[in-house]
């Protein structure tokens, strides 16, 4: 893996760098698995990122064994966002700015 080329240049232990490595695989099948999920749409994704839905087409059919960590984080940032605005919108708690009836 190249994560272990660069983890012994910078002095990691092996054991360390394991476990990063095997963290990373943990979070690409995840993200690989939310883009198969039902409602998730890559034009979206493609509009709100900057990844293009020629890599997002090839990531989540398994296609791209190493994405960089920046997609990644990207990705996963995306998908964050997507939870925190449907948490706010399933909220029964009105927020500050909603007008509540009197």
């Amino acid at each position: 893996m190249h994560i272990l080329r660069v983890a012994a240049y910078c002095g990691l232990s092996k054991i360390l760098l394991y476990y990063v490595a095997m963290e990373l695989e943990n979070v690409r099948d995840d993200l690989r698995e939310y883009l198969w999920k039902e409602g998730v749409n890559l034009a979206e994704i493609e509009r709100e990122t900057s990844l293009n839905r020629s890599w997002l087409s090839k990531f989540k059919r398994g296609e791209i064994k190493s994405p960089t960590i920046d997609q990644l984080v990207e990705l996963d940032n995306y998908r964050k966002r997507q939870a925190d605005d449907g948490a706010k919108k399933n909220s029964v708690i009105p927020s500050s700015d909603s007008p509540v009836a009197a």
